[in-house]
């Protein structure tokens, strides 16, 4: 039974009203400061302001547009507002209400308004996503908002009957704005080509592969553009990725450290800067309830789905939310079996484009127990949904709390170093640096794009010659390329810097204390948890 528009509308705000309080309140009370990659962002969209850049990708990486989309809709932002980390994760805030209106429409016109609540409700609390909601790190929320959109064409293609050449169009612009996004979508391209085979007569007819073909090259536009201009760089990228040869774990120990290391800490929110306790036993027990719920999904739709597939024939009616659940848990198999034989890192956050297929596939499992499978059923499906809900509430409150930031910086013999600095040291930092006219620093990359984007470029900062500086056989930082060479440059001209910065914890003191040009910087202020050297009488 349809649901009249007012009811499904006033369900759709209060749901949405819901989330922006608990962003909000996250936002205001957690995740006031930005990180180092976000102040990139912000710094992106000051220049598009302020110097008409147009940018294709993060600045100093050949993929991930999502970096550059954030920044353009900063840009519109800070044109209004002025720059601020506040601001700029308001943009994420927003692209994350578009994409749970967009997964209630989509839950609700082809499953039923139980399963777009639920669905909702799993987005909007899950303990993987307490730090994604506000992050602007460069295409995550895009990818999660392009699979739900092109998941929506999909099933509108399914259902039918209008299946015109433009609506195959809608689909492969979708596929090509996700892609161009970030490349971590191609298991949901893979999956929904895979899908799309099922029903060859409709989706391979010529009409809809031109349509779909010429959307997908328009969405794709921005990262064509670039691979012609700078010699297929984003394209050797996504195979290095994938298959060229890394130092990274693979076989039998990656698909370990998957399973029993990263996914429980994605789980658990332990993604990137912002690490919240929870405890073992809440962490158990949200990997338990998402893997039974998965589980019991598949012992309930993939024998149903394969009897259909053996018996259909050209007149077969389409079950549109079978043929959904299959895609979806299909996806998450094969996004899980790329993550197993990809030759990159092994990071929480590269799951984070498992939703929303993880979220409406929570809520499929759990109604489907519920409905038929009696009493029995619907005690499992409380438990196991209350789980997942409950423990997302706890990890957001336990989440709420003074904001810092953990930066990771791995150093040359391969160990690696997290030093946590409080949200309200960078501030800090800017005024003493300020009021002494240091105006051009040295320090690490995670330092260096705070004090940029948070002093509104009031002062430079550069990690280039610090690398440098720093590699000393087995202590120092790996060389690596620098995001923005400009910035280097101006810092490193004549006279130099005005100031080096390190973190108090960092285990390379005795390499810079040992180099010549130190002998320069002897003046010490402890700030934070930061040693800020400049020259005697800076």
């Amino acid at each position: 039974m349809r649901h009249p528009v007012p009811d499904r509308a006033l369900t759709l705000a209060g749901l949405l009203a819901f989330a922006a309080l608990l962003f909000g309140a996250v936002l205001l009370h957690a995740q006031s400061h930005p990180d180092a990659d976000e102040s990139v962002i912000g710094v992106m969209a000051m220049n598009i302001l302020s110097r008409g850049e147009h940018p294709t990708f993060f600045y100093g990486q050949a993929y991930g547009g999502g970096g550059a989309i954030e920044a353009y809709l900063a840009a519109l932002i800070f044109a209004f507002t002025g720059p601020s980390a506040i601001a700029l994760k308001t943009v994420i805030l927003l692209l994350w209400l578009v994409t749970l209106a967009a997964c209630f429409r989509f839950c609700d016109r082809f499953f039923d308004r139980a399963t777009a609540v639920c669905a909702c409700l799993v987005l909007t609390v899950a303990s993987p996503l307490v730090e994604w909601h506000l992050k602007a790190r460069g295409g995550y929320v895009g990818v999660v908002l392009c699979c739900t959109l092109a998941l929506h064409c999909y099933a509108e293609l399914l259902q039918g009957p209008h299946r015109s050449a433009w609506r195959f169009g809608l689909l492969g612009l979708c596929c090509g704005v996700g892609y161009y996004n970030l490349e971590l979508i191609v298991p949901f391209l893979l999956a929904l080509l895979l899908a799309s085979l099922a029903h060859w007569r409709w989706f391979w007819r010529p009409r809809a592969v031109l349509g779909a073909a010429v959307g997908f090259v328009i969405g794709l536009g921005p990262s064509i553009a670039f691979n012609l201009t700078h010699q297929l760089v984003n394209l050797r990228y996504v195979y290095h990725a994938f298959r060229a040869p890394s130092r990274e774990l693979h076989g039998l120990p990656r698909v370990l450290s998957l399973f029993g290391t990263c996914v429980p800490r994605f789980l658990s929110g332990r993604n990137l800067d912002r690490v919240v306790d929870t405890t073992r036993l809440q962490t158990r027990l949200e990997y338990a309830a998402y893997g039974l719920l998965l589980a019991a999904l598949c012992l309930t739709v993939l024998p149903r789905a394969w009897r259909w597939l053996r018996a259909r024939d050209a007149q077969s009616p389409v079950s549109v939310p079978l043929e959904l659940e299959t895609l979806l848990l299909g996806y998450v198999v094969l996004y899980l079996v790329m993550q197993c034989i990809s030759k990159g890192p092994v990071e929480p956050r590269y799951l984070v484009p498992l939703f929303p297929a993880l979220a409406i596939l929570s809520a499929r499992s759990a109604l489907r127990l519920a409905s038929e499978r009696g009493w029995p059923g619907r005690a499992a499906a409380v438990l196991l949904l209350g789980t997942v809900l409950g423990g997302g509430l706890v990890t957001h409150v336990r989440h709420l709390g003074p904001s810092y930031v953990t930066d990771k910086v791995e150093l040359a013999d391969g160990r690696v170093l997290r030093l946590a600095t409080s949200g309200d040291t960078v501030p800090a930092l800017l005024r003493y640096l300020q009021e002494h006219h240091l105006t051009r620093v040295w320090c690490l990359h995670q330092l260096q794009w705070r004090l940029m984007f948070e002093s509104q470029l009031q002062v430079l900062a550069s990690d280039w010659p610090l690398h440098d500086e720093l590699v000393d056989g087995a202590v120092g930082l790996t060389p690596a390329a620098s995001c923005y060479r400009q910035y280097d440059e101006l810092v490193a001209a004549p006279p130099g810097p005005t100031a080096i910065i390190l973190h108090h914890e960092d285990a390379r003191w005795p390499a810079l204390l040992a180099r010549p040009f130190m002998r320069h910087f002897t003046r010490r202020t402890m700030i934070g948890e930061y040693v800020v050297m400049s020259r005697a009488g800076g």
